[in-house]
């Protein structure tokens, strides 16, 4: 269809000129990476995430998800919320899978209308653990060597006295030894084949430890004079290192800011850390992602949400506009819960997704190859369709380089089902001449031309 455009005069011509390209350059991230919703969001915050039969799975203290009642827990299958039964009657803290059965921990003490102190398990219903809760809130869920690991404010689980750990094998509880003297067990992970317990607590074993302890199966143990302050709220291991999150500024006698990392013998930094408190840790796209309630990242502007990258903090796209609680990986995009309802003018509620936007699966029948298509049209002034194809769920990363191989741009960068997928890049910034884009994956690369003209 061809469009007449009437002669108007020259400052007119420039005017919509202007205008055009404000819009161009106003809409050029629809086309990279940012934040988006996962539907309508939640009504309210959300504390933890993880995924259970290829499913993201929400917990905290809201009781919608798009729009459905959900009653403080709700799945998404990546296009709609939906309850998990009648949910619990109050907040989630921490979820976990452990023996094909979700795990859910928190304040609540009835589950799909089931008497459930603190702890349940749900496999398309609701029960209690067999040997029964906890007599306070659970805060942090792990599986190790096999058997359930449970953190947080109780000093009973079953009927067994535990202090604020304790592990469940499907039938009964036990504790770890003589325990953690303290607090609250507010984060666990596994490195280096032992159990890492964090939060506030002074004592594991009877051995003073400083808010972090080690467990081997056998024995408590201290990692080295740990971290100091309120304690740990987060912890994972990224770069073959133990990343410890929370409410301390220094680890082994030395100034950390919220953040620090352990190597099995030493505490040290992570370039200057942040300016407040880190809630939440993951590890995305070979990146240490960290959520919690601060602006700034290693002296660079980050809102509640940042990435590190082993030598510096950047941000991540307009960042969150509250705390964040939980980080998690669901389908190849991160996932971000917490209490802010907004990224830069993007209304999120409660729940987000950082991933490629613009991007369009434009037939989802399953490729025999690997392909990169000619870019059309080409040449091209401003904008031109790069077109493409996976035979399996793979990492994408679709790039733009110069005519010498630098990469300019980045317009793809996701973990996509198999199908054929096309996204439209604008090159606002770019001058004219020849440029190369180029499709990699885990196993594949290919390179094309294309030719910009302006």
């Amino acid at each position: 269809m061809k469009i007449f455009i009437p002669v108007v005069k020259s400052m007119k011509l420039l005017y919509c000129s202007s205008l055009f390209i404000l819009f161009l350059i106003m809409n050029e991230n629809l086309f990279s990476q940012s934040w988006s919703p996962l539907g309508s969001g939640m009504n309210t915050l959300v504390f933890t995430t993880v995924t259970y039969n290829g499913e993201l799975i929400a917990g905290g203290n809201f009781n919608t998800a798009g729009g459905n009642n959900v009653n403080k827990i709700a799945k998404w299958n990546g296009t709609t919320w939906s309850p998990l039964g009648s949910g619990l009657n109050y907040q989630v803290n921490a979820l976990t899978v452990y023996n094909g059965d979700l795990i859910v921990g928190g304040d609540f003490t009835t589950a799909g209308g089931n008497t459930a102190y603190y702890i349940a398990k749900w496999n398309n219903g609701w029960s209690p653990l067999v040997g029964g809760g906890t007599n306070g809130n659970v805060l942090s869920l792990t599986v190790y060597n096999g058997e359930l690991i449970v953190g947080g404010s109780f000093t009973i689980a079953g009927s067994i006295s535990t202090g604020p750990i304790a592990k469940w094998n499907g039938t009964t509880w036990t504790p770890l030894g003589t325990g953690i003297s303290g607090i609250t067990v507010r984060a666990l992970t596994v490195f280096n084949g032992e159990l890492i317990a964090g939060g506030k607590f002074t004592s594991a074993g009877g051995i003073t430890v400083n808010n972090i302890a080690k467990w081997n199966g056998a024995n408590w143990s201290s990692l080295g004079s740990g971290l100091s302050g309120e304690g740990v709220t987060a912890l994972t291991v990224f770069n073959g290192e133990l990343i410890a999150g929370g409410y301390f500024t220094s680890a082994g006698g030395n100034n950390v800011n919220y953040i620090a990392k352990w190597n099995g013998t030493t505490w040290s930094s992570l370039g200057s850390g942040m300016n407040w408190y880190v809630y939440a840790l993951t590890v995305y796209n070979n990146e240490l992602i960290a959520g919690g309630n601060f602006y700034n990242a290693g002296g660079n502007s980050a809102s509640n949400i940042a990435r590190w990258n082993g030598s510096n903090w950047s941000a991540i796209g307009a960042g969150l506009s509250g705390s964040v609680y939980t980080v998690s990986v669901y389908n190849g995009q991160l996932i971000a819960g917490g209490g802010f309802t907004m990224s830069g003018g993007t209304t999120v509620n409660y729940i987000a997704r950082w991933g490629t936007t613009g991007i369009k699966l434009i037939n989802n029948y399953i490729p025999d190859e690997y392909k990169l298509f000619e870019n059309y049209p080409n040449p091209f002034n401003p904008s031109t369709t790069i077109k493409f194809q996976i035979p399996k769920e793979d990492y994408v990363k679709i790039t733009i380089l110069d005519i010498n191989g630098r990469e300019l741009k980045t317009v793809v960068n996701d973990r996509l089902k198999a199908g054929t997928y096309q996204i439209d890049f604008i090159a606002v910034g770019f001058s004219s001449g020849v440029y190369l884009y180029r499709l990699q994956t885990d196993n594949y690369t290919e390179t094309k031309k294309m030719i910009l003209i302006k």
